[in-house]
């Protein structure tokens, strides 16, 4: 068939096999990943070498294969990590942290009420400091100047604080507007699976590699500074109980 040449890193699509505790799915869900900027395939072998009395082995046997496969997406579906990581349902809703709310100290009773972003639930104090950059010391009661107090989304400061521009991190969940993942602690020996199939067209000729049982055994999301957040995702793949781990093709 000649020489093709591939440029581009193609499309890539994983459909759901199985949940986190290994049952499989009456729907699966394709989740095709977004803005990939590479996948890297590494089909390796253990080999055995038999030697004589001479330097260079006689025969070699091919033992334990290994198919690893790696992607970077700059799409971070939360739902597709998910499910293709961890196996679970994300649930409707929104767990967040809320960043430097602006509010002043008022007069009596010196206190700042927090209502959260879409008639949310106050869960947790992240912290509270002046616009000068100053922290303020969270206390358990009666906060004297450049501390304070907090109940329920309620910030009480001290007297001498009142005027001061104040800066309040929280964390705050709501019913609607996101999905949440539950990050649960599933018993060791599961893991969900998928089907993969990596799909390029350039320069005439398409190349495509399915693998149809599929395991993740790597995530990771690094946040950088000056650089886009790209999550790094990696699996292997499985015989799919036919004797099959998938199929190559090229056109």
């Amino acid at each position: 068939m000649g020489t093709k040449q591939k440029f581009g890193v193609g499309v890539l699509i994983a459909t759901t096999r199985t949940d986190a505790a290994g049952n499989l799915l009456a729907v699966p869900i394709p989740y095709r990943l977004g803005i990939m900027q590479d996948v890297s395939t590494d089909f390796s072998f253990e080999g055995k070498t038999l030697y004589g009395a001479n330097q260079l082995p006689v025969d070699r046997g091919r033992g334990k294969a290994k198919l690893a496969f790696t992607a970077k997406t700059a799409d971070i579906n939360v739902a597709a990590l998910a499910a293709l990581h961890f196996g679970v349902a994300p649930s409707v809703g929104v767990k967040q942290a809320v960043l430097d709310f602006a509010a002043p100290i008022p007069a009596t009773p010196f206190q700042i009420v927090i209502t959260p972003p879409a008639s949310g639930t106050f869960l947790a104090d992240l912290g509270v400091m002046d616009t000068n950059g100053n922290n303020f010391t969270r206390v358990a009661s009666a906060p004297v100047t450049g501390q304070y107090t907090v109940a329920a989304g309620t910030y009480t400061f001290a007297a001498a604080d009142t005027g001061k521009a104040m800066l309040i991190s929280y964390e705050y969940s709501a019913a609607t507007g996101g999905i949440v993942v539950p990050m649960t602690n599933q018993l060791m020996g599961y893991s969900p699976s998928f089907s993969a199939i990596l799909f390029n067209d350039s320069k005439g000729s398409k190349l495509t590699v399915k693998l149809t049982n599929c395991q993740s055994d790597k995530l990771s999301v690094p946040f950088k500074n000056e650089d886009f957040v790209v999550a790094d995702f990696g699996w292997e793949a499985l015989d799919d109980g036919t004797g099959s781990a998938g199929y190559w093709c090229q056109t």
